[in-house]
């Protein structure tokens, strides 16, 4: 049996439909790499804007807590200021009586 045998007869269509699946296999391979890549770069991309959409929200309520407590001191100096009214309303008032 020489070389040209094997070529002659179904040794080539076995090579051929083996280097054919071999080549499928290999771009196969490639396109479910290149998927995989682009859904891990989608998902940090949307991780990534999570994590912006957390920071943006967490500065909101660091602002929001900032004038709460501003507004806190200022009702409780008010408040100060009304209970030395009426302590002198009242010091008035039994001076009257």
């Amino acid at each position: 049996m020489n070389e040209q045998d094997v070529w002659s007869g179904w040794g080539s269509v076995v090579m051929g439909l083996g280097a054919i699946v071999t080549f499928m296999m290999v771009v196969g391979i490639l396109v479910w790499q290149v998927f995989k890549t682009w859904q891990a770069s989608m998902e940090t991309r949307a991780a990534i804007a999570r994590d912006h959409a957390y920071q943006t929200l967490a500065e909101e309520a660091a602002t929001a807590q900032k004038q709460i407590a501003e507004q806190q001191q200022r009702i409780a100096t008010e408040l100060a200021t009304m209970r030395d009214r009426v302590a002198g309303i009242e010091k008035v008032l039994q001076q009257v009586d």
